[in-house]
């Protein structure tokens, strides 16, 4: 089975007539800061707050599967704890900045363990270490700029005001849509 995935195909942003992604949604009681953030500073919101793992993933048919093969192998790491502290950014291109306030875990480095499982569960899933500096970050993603001037101004402001949010993790969220509407969970594993 795992064996199958490996070559199973990875959904496009291209196409836009199927993607998903997999990620951790933050609680919905703390998702309202962040919300009106997203609201304010993105143009198109289509998933609620979170930290991408793997984006894109799979295709449709190949979500049960995935999901059983994360099932079966965990990744090595139980439970952890998410802060997501002091305001930061980084740049996709010279015209591309994203700010979000940035994730601590405890253990330390649980977002990059886990990063690191799920691609050698699924290699060819690993567009998001490609992004920014060529490395993967962890982010919940508040507001994009097209700056770098604009995205430390907002920075430095939203450092003045923003309140730190802690949460645990206890599963993976696999999120799907069909072309252009929003993201919906469709699976969860432990």
């Amino acid at each position: 089975e795992a064996r199958e995935l490996v070559y199973a195909r990875k959904t496009t942003k291209a196409g836009q007539r199927w993607s998903s992604f997999l990620g951790i949604l933050v609680p919905r009681e703390l998702r309202a800061p962040l919300l009106e953030l997203q609201h304010r500073h993105l143009h198109n919101v289509k998933a609620g707050p979170h930290i991408t793992i793997l984006d894109p993933f799979l295709e449709e048919e190949h979500l049960r599967s995935a999901v059983a093969v994360m099932q079966a192998e965990p990744p090595p790491l139980g439970p952890f704890q998410v802060w997501l502290e002091a305001p930061g950014y980084f740049r996709h291109s010279e015209t591309h900045f994203t700010a979000y306030p940035e994730p601590r875990t405890e253990p330390p480095g649980a977002l990059h363990v886990l990063m690191e499982h799920l691609t050698r569960q699924f290699p060819q899933c690993t567009d998001v270490l490609q992004i920014g500096e060529g490395k993967y970050t962890p982010h919940v993603t508040v507001a994009k700029f097209f700056t770098l001037k604009d995205v430390k101004a907002f920075v430095a402001l939203l450092a003045r005001q923003w309140r730190p949010l802690a949460f645990p993790v206890h599963e993976l969220h696999v999120l799907g849509r069909e072309g252009h509407d929003p993201y919906e969970v469709l699976h969860r594993a432990p």
